[in-house]
């Protein structure tokens, strides 16, 4: 919807440039005649100007201006793969979480009170398949943002230019929810219960009390929920030196040469629960069935910094009113990932210990890779005035090795099931992060103004 909305903005500003060329044709058709700019596309002295909205070739729409700036609305997508649509890259999940409660049996003692019991190995371990109940993907969903663009020129001639670019994308959030559950999984605590039997043997015969031990072995149910949210953002800047390299016919290709940072940051949050219920052995400290529940609350931050320098060319051709232009540029640099994860566990009935299941787990990683960014760009704009032009085109950016996170990727609304583990032990948080390639790209529909 957003790219139809960029469309239709650029034909409705393309009618009105149609509009004021009807009004200034005599004009143009002088200026024309002037000698200024050819329509063989021959390009003159002081005719072009690197960084212009159409690059070098500005033809007769203001010619003698040093100053200029552009104003860019974006709608683009960020993601691992272009193939966005239909995968929910979901906030990540914890695969394995520890569970625990309080039973009882009976005393050998005292065969007739029941006794309180911390549950710390539990053999009976159950798998877990929690369905996506409600959720919607990070990747792949239309971002709006905007990008701003200040140059000079820095010689009469107009064969050097310098200028700035700042972009932003809107930070995105999402969420999802799944439920689980399983019933008559089967526990054994290490106790056991006690039956005393009463016999007569011997001579005389004596009535002998007889225990029998049985190990403790019952069934409980289990339940599970899953929550998490997740958001991202991108937004950079670049300064680039331009210079005019050569003309083939309309067109004007330049060298470009400047420093770019990025600034890519990801974050989750996660929240997991699961109980355990049984009217007999589990119970309370009054003795009354109960439902221990076992809580994951964690908080996970990938953040990406590249720092580079970078080259590139553009092209540039004049159609008159019309124009084209593009570019490619590659970067080459450090990227700084910074990597954080805390999570709390807890249980509503029993301690769990430290050793068994630290808590809370934190973990920090700091660590710088070599990297590169490639980004690319095509673009058809309007004359609309000497000094104001109107463009629409398509922006790719490519990074890599930018750290992530390692998301359950599962559809969402019902359309799948996540596995979700029981287990004495954490799983390393390490493994909650991913490195790899991330593409931004997508729409841009700007505003050109010369002075």
């Amino acid at each position: 919807m957003k790219r139809k909305i960029v469309w239709s903005l650029t034909a409705m500003l393309a009618g009105t440039g149609f509009a004021a060329a009807q009004e200034n044709i005599e004009l143009a058709s002088v200026r024309m005649a002037s000698g200024t700019a050819a329509r063989t596309g021959t390009i003159a002295q002081h005719d072009c100007a690197v960084g212009c909205s159409n690059g070098n070739g500005c033809s007769s729409f203001g010619n003698d201006y040093r100053l200029y700036g552009r104003a860019e609305v974006l709608v683009w997508q960020l993601g691992s793969t272009f193939r966005n649509s239909g995968i929910d890259s979901l906030p990540a999940f914890r695969d394995s979480m520890p569970y625990g409660f309080r039973s009882a049996s009976y005393n050998i003692t005292d065969p007739l009170n029941p006794i309180l019991f911390e549950t710390k190995d539990i053999s009976g371990v159950a798998k877990l398949d929690p369905s996506i109940l409600t959720g919607s993907g990070l990747d792949g969903q239309d971002r709006t943002g905007g990008r701003i663009t200040i140059g000079m020129f820095l010689d009469s001639n107009h064969d050097w230019g310098a200028e700035f670019s700042y972009f932003q994308l809107e930070r995105k959030t999402v969420g999802f929810r799944g439920t689980a559950s399983v019933n008559n999984v089967q526990f054994q605590t290490g106790l056991s219960d006690v039956t005393i039997t009463t016999i007569v043997s011997g001579d005389p015969p004596l009535p002998v009390n007889v225990l029998t031990e049985t190990p403790v072995v019952f069934d409980a149910d289990l339940a599970a929920s899953i929550e998490g949210k997740a958001s991202s953002q991108l937004y950079g800047f670049e300064a680039n030196v331009n210079h005019r390299g050569f003309t083939i016919g309309n067109t004007v290709v330049s060298e470009i040469y400047g420093l770019r940072y990025l600034d890519l940051e990801f974050n989750h949050e996660l929240t997991q629960f699961l109980s355990v219920t049984d009217d007999r052995y589990i119970i309370n400290e009054f003795g009354n069935p109960t439902t221990s529940t076992t809580f994951l609350g964690g908080q996970y931050r990938a953040y990406n910094q590249f720092y580079a320098a970078q080259v590139g060319a553009r092209f540039d051709t004049d159609l008159g009113r019309f124009f084209l232009n593009g570019f490619g540029k590659l970067a080459f640099g450090a990227m700084r990932q910074s990597l954080s994860a805390v999570e709390v566990v807890g249980n509503t009935d029993v301690n769990i210990p430290f050793e068994v299941y630290p808590a809370p787990t934190i973990y920090k990683e700091e660590r710088t890779r070599l990297a590169f960014a490639l980004e690319g760009s095509l673009n058809a704009g309007f004359h609309i005035t000497e000094h104001c032009s109107v463009f629409a085109g398509y922006n790719i950016l490519v990074m890599t090795r930018v750290a992530q996170m390692n998301g359950g990727g599962a559809p969402s609304n019902g359309a799948g099931t996540i596995d979700l583990g029981t287990a004495a032990q954490p799983i390393p948080v390490s493994n909650m992060f991913k490195e790899g390639r991330y593409y931004a790209h997508g729409l841009n529909l700007g505003l050109e103004l010369r002075y």
